[in-house]
């Protein structure tokens, strides 16, 4: 799982959410082939008031 994101947030472009005093938040989405059928994984970011570097918050498969 950890190789399959390296890989999606440096080929995916991430979108913006909210952002406030605490700093931004981020998502990438991406698809992999689960059990029966492909899926989508949603990776959750947020990078700190002050701060440059993302820190994964979530990960987890999206429903359909």
């Amino acid at each position: 799982l950890r190789g399959m994101i390296l890989v999606a947030i440096s080929t995916h472009e991430a979108t913006q959410g909210v952002t406030d005093e605490h700093g931004t938040r981020y998502r990438v989405d991406f698809e992999a082939q689960g059990l029966r059928d492909s899926v989508t994984i949603r990776t959750a970011w947020h990078i700190d008031a002050g701060e440059t570097v993302p820190r994964l918050v979530s990960c987890y498969v999206k429903r359909k």
